[in-house]
């Protein structure tokens, strides 16, 4: 006997199947508004290219897992398009109208019958926070193609969106505006400390003292490892964390608190992974990642000492230029280093300490930074609840435009 033909559901049986159920809904929105999961209004694709691809002199973009994008000779998408990397720095997102490629950990979402800005903000709303504790991997962490079929998105009818994005861009403009002051601040302030902490390590800043208290002017050469010897930090997986008072450091610093330690403090942190040439002083008993490089040996050297050295050695000249750049300390365990005395150590941790406590704003700016942050979050929280004052009882409501694009994909 024949098979009998599976009967095609209708557009509103398969509408039906697009919408979240109302007891699922993260929150309530607008009459007008409904909610969806990414995969049934854009399409979701990986680069596959390697990290090698990347050519200096490339015509066009190459978005790997870092912060900043590459170029190389060959292009794999084009248009309006999201892109995001699946492993690294989960929560970064990006935005890119033209012709560019990918690699093969970057995911690609396009296609979109909406905005697609409207679809960006609302990543770069709540990417990073749906998937904080949705991530796999422990040395790398890494997101799989379910955390984007099982994202949820809060949809506008189209035309609101449109006055969404317009709002959205006025009020970030501002914001910006404000940002690129503060960051010139900053970067003036980054600029003197680097010239200060030159002369620290090189023995300019005491040279005066060195004259008042007859001490000599040699320092001792020794290869780095000798100076302070940078070990690989520890796997702490998310799902083992406990929350407590112990800092938790990653290679951008410290990232959370848990309930227990496994490095004495104080100590020196930097990354390893990810995040190179930001160093951190811990004062207490800490937890590094192994995402990070601590200072398992002081050598008998002052550990805030090593913390300013540090501060001033170019770490990213002695990482690879990967997807996900990495530090590999063999790279520069044997380059030589010049050590003043325990003395003259503590004599230089006093001197700028207390310039750096009478000059540092950098505190105060960075404060304001994470303000502007804030207001961007509050911006994108009423956005993508429909409090922007952008309804109109005109537009069609977003079941239209979801019925549109399933027509569409028939």
């Amino acid at each position: 006997m024949a098979k009998a033909k599976k009967q095609e559901k209708s557009i509103e049986q398969r509408l039906e199947e697009t919408l979240v159920l109302y007891e699922k809904t993260p929150y309530e929105l607008p009459s007008s508004w409904c909610w969806t999961k990414l995969p049934y209004i854009t399409q979701i694709k990986t680069g596959k290219r390697d990290a090698n691809h990347a050519k200096e002199d490339g015509q066009y973009r190459f978005y790997t897992c870092s912060a900043e994008y590459s170029m190389a000779d060959t292009y794999a998408f084009e248009g309006e398009s999201i892109i995001v990397p699946g492993n690294g720095d989960i929560g970064l997102v990006f935005y890119y109208d033209g012709k560019f490629e990918a690699y093969q950990r970057t995911y690609v979402i396009n296609g979109f019958k909406g905005q697609t800005k409207y679809l960006y903000y609302y990543f770069y709303y709540k990417w990073r926070e749906k998937n904080t504790y949705k991530q796999f991997g422990t040395a790398i962490p890494y997101v799989r193609m379910a955390n984007f079929e099982e994202f949820e998105i809060p949809l506008a009818p189209l035309e609101e969106q449109k006055r969404i994005v317009e709002i959205i861009e006025k009020q970030f403009a501002k914001l910006d505006e404000a940002r690129d002051l503060i960051q010139k601040s900053l970067d003036s302030f980054a600029d003197r400390k680097s010239a200060i902490l030159h002369k620290a390590v090189t023995g300019e800043l005491t040279e005066k003292w060195r004259v008042e208290n007859r001490v000599s002017d040699e320092w001792k050469t020794v290869p780095f490892k000798e100076f302070c010897y940078l070990n690989r930090g520890f796997d702490l997986p998310i799902q083992n964390r406990v929350k407590g008072k112990v800092p938790l450091v990653a290679s951008n610093g410290i990232i959370d608190y848990v309930d227990r330690a496994n490095v004495i403090g104080p100590g020196v942190v930097t990354g390893r992974s990810g995040t190179i040439g930001k160093v951190f002083y811990i004062k207490e008993d800490y937890w590094p990642l192994n995402t990070a490089l601590y200072s398992k040996d002081c050598c008998g050297n002052n550990a805030k000492y090593i913390y300013y050295y540090l501060s001033s050695f170019n770490f990213k000249q002695y990482s690879s230029s990967t997807a996900v750049p990495t530090l590999n300390r063999n790279n520069f365990f044997n380059v030589e280093v010049k050590v003043p005395s325990i003395k003259e150590q503590e004599e230089i941790v006093r001197i700028l300490d207390s310039i750096f406590e009478k000059e540092d704003k950098s505190k105060e700016l960075l404060d304001m930074l994470d303000k502007i942050d804030e207001m961007k979050k509050s911006i994108l929280a009423r956005a993508f609840r429909g409090q922007l004052g952008t309804f109109n009882p005109t537009d069609e409501p977003a079941t239209d435009l979801l019925r549109k694009i399933l027509e569409q994909s028939n």
